[in-house]
């Protein structure tokens, strides 16, 4: 994917629904979907001219599960549909970014069902993204320290949060006030931040493991017609990452900090096929509207990076980051600072074609979208460095002036 872009990937819903999904096909139900690399078709039903194709950085099909038990690439084609295949597509790139103090964000898109929580968090023995970049990243804090022989520093805090009928609550481990309603603000040279939400320092992967479990159990989840453990809320985890690392060319640190955001988001839902009702059905409008938000504002980002907009002489428009609380939690990581990645989950099954067809359409979109990322690095500390590096080169100069400039002696 270039640089600064919105790169997206499909991956074909997974874990328990994969059962759900044999047992449909085994019954008749057909597959619509077809992959082919990083091609993906969707049609009605077999058979039929109406054929819809997209073309997206990866493709994992994960319909078949391997002798390990994780999906594996199946018979339509495409990539391997395994956890550790998406961690090494997606995750690794993300993680490579925040390593280098390039803020990251890789969010989970999809009907209800599709396999996000499950690409996201995981499940015992099939650990999700989440988890294996804190293992990936752990292991390059201490290669970093033994490398350095300590002289590297390196610091790791996570926080999480969910979005729940338009109210933040903290589900971050250790928090005093755990599910208490928090306030999103806004300020300059802070961007969008939540007031008051708790930031715990991990030092291992065996503790951000850890945070992560708390505040799964914690999130509100319902059961629907179309999922039995359905998220009734959007989950943001949220990894902050600094370190101190030798300068190779003056000897001098270089200070960075960036930020990983890994979000599940709620699935979309239709209340006809989720047959819900009363506090179901309200946590379902809230979750549409907040999707529908995040539609609005991926059209419009997506419609300005086409036209240019922001140069000279073409005006940006509206950008309705504050309609909805998801939306303005995104704000830096759909149009601002940051490398950003969108998974898109669906279901292959007939039944699901037109949800499947929205998500396929909504990612298209995405990937138009054009970010501003830059590496965090402490000015003072690059100032220092520079000037340092400045001085060596002068010192070196003046030595060759100065050898230059002596006399030869005299045989």
């Amino acid at each position: 994917p270039t640089w600064g872009a919105l790169f997206g990937a499909l991956a074909e819903r997974q874990k328990r629904e994969e059962e759900e999904l044999a047992a449909e096909l085994a019954a008749g139900a057909q597959s619509v979907v077809e992959v082919h690399g990083a091609q993906l078709a969707i049609m009605r039903h077999r058979g039929t001219a109406e054929l819809h194709r997209f073309a997206f950085d990866h493709c994992f099909h994960s319909q078949v599960p391997d002798a390990d038990g994780d999906p594996a690439a199946a018979g339509g084609g495409g990539g391997n549909g395994s956890q550790q295949a998406v961690f090494d597509a997606l995750g690794a790139a993300l993680l490579e970014s925040a390593w280098h103090g390039v803020n990251a964000t890789l969010f989970a898109y999809g009907q209800t069902g599709a396999g996000k929580s499950h690409s996201m968090i995981g499940s015992e023995g099939r650990p999700g993204v989440t988890s294996r970049l804190g293992d990936h990243l752990f292991h390059c804090v201490r290669r970093s320290l033994a490398e350095s022989g300590g002289r590297n520093a390196h610091h790791v805090e996570v926080s999480c949060l969910e979005i729940y009928n338009e109210q933040v609550r903290d589900l971050s481990w250790g928090a005093k006030n755990r599910g208490a309603s928090l306030k999103v603000r806004e300020a300059p040279g802070l961007g969008v931040f939540v007031d008051g939400l708790t930031y715990s320092v991990v030092a291992s992967e065996e503790e951000m493991h850890q945070a992560v479990l708390d505040a799964i159990e914690a999130r509100v989840v319902g059961s629907t017609a179309m999922n039995a453990v359905s998220s009734r809320s959007h989950l943001i985890f949220t990894v902050l990452f600094a370190s101190k690392v030798a300068d190779p060319v003056t000897g001098g640190q270089i200070e960075r900090q960036s930020k990983v955001n890994l979000i599940d988001l709620a699935g979309s839902e239709r209340q006809g096929r989720t047959r819900v009702e009363g506090q179901r059905l309200k946590e379902g409008a809230q979750i549409n509207k907040s999707l529908s938000t995040l539609g609005r504002v991926i059209h419009t980002l997506a419609k300005a990076a086409g036209a240019g907009a922001g140069e000279e002489g073409h005006p940006l428009e509206h950008v309705p980051f504050r309609d909805s609380l998801l939306t303005w939690l995104l704000k830096d990581s759909l149009g601002g600072n940051c490398r950003t990645a969108m998974l898109a989950c669906l279901s292959p099954a007939a039944a699901s074609f037109e949800e499947s067809l929205s998500t396929l359409r909504y990612a298209n979109s995405a990937k138009r979208i054009t970010t501003k990322p830059v590496v965090n690095e402490d000015p003072t500390a690059r100032l220092i460095n520079d000037l340092k590096a400045e001085i060596e080169a002068l010192k070196k100069q003046l030595v060759a002036t100065q050898e230059a400039a002596s006399p030869v002696p005299s045989p």
